[in-house]
C-alpha cells in the first residue's frame, strides 16, 4: 500500500526533477513513474499545485496547447501571472489582440495550409520544419 502524501510542493519536485533529468533513459523512467498518457488530476488543476507554491517575487507563467481565449483566461484565474502563446500565435499572429476583443475566440482548425501560415509571418523554412515534425498542423 503506498502511504506517500502528495501535496503541492511534491507534486511540482517531481515534475521539475523529470523535465530537468539530464540522462534521457532516468528521464524515461522517471516520466513512466509519475506520469500516465490517460492521467488527470482528479482533486484540481496542475497549475493549482504550482499556484500554491510560495513563489516570493517569482511570476508563474503558464504554456501549453492554449488554442482559445477561454482557456488563456481560465490560466490566469487559477493563479498565472502570464499566459504564453505558442502554436495560437502562429496560426493566428494577433491571437492576444482578437483573445482580448472576444471571449469567445478559438483558433483556426488544424491542418491548415502553408499559405494560411505565410499570411500569419512564418517563413518557409519553419514552415517546413512544422509541416515535417508537427502531425495533422499543416495540410499540404
Amino acid at each position: 500500500m503506498n502511504t506517500t502524501t502528495v501535496t503541492p510542493a511534491s507534486i511540482a519536485r517531481a515534475y521539475l526533477d523529470t523535465w530537468n533529468e539530464t540522462d534521457a533513459e532516468r528521464r524515461r523512467r522517471l516520466l513512466q513513474q509519475h506520469w500516465t498518457e490517460d492521467a488527470a488530476y482528479a482533486d484540481q488543476p496542475l497549475i493549482d499545485h504550482f499556484a500554491a507554491l510560495p513563489r516570493g517575487n517569482t511570476r508563474l507563467g503558464v504554456a501549453g496547447k492554449i488554442m482559445d481565449a477561454a482557456t488563456a483566461q481560465r490560466c490566469l484565474e487559477h493563479g498565472a501571472d502570464f499566459v504564453l502563446i505558442g502554436r495560437g500565435a502562429m496560426l493566428h499572429h494577433d491571437f492576444a489582440a482578437r483573445a482580448l476583443a472576444d471571449p469567445a475566440f478559438q483558433c483556426v482548425e488544424r491542418p491548415v495550409t502553408r499559405a494560411w501560415l505565410e499570411k500569419e509571418g512564418l517563413g518557409p523554412a519553419f514552415i517546413g520544419y512544422v509541416a515535417s515534425t508537427w502531425k495533422n498542423f499543416v495540410s499540404d
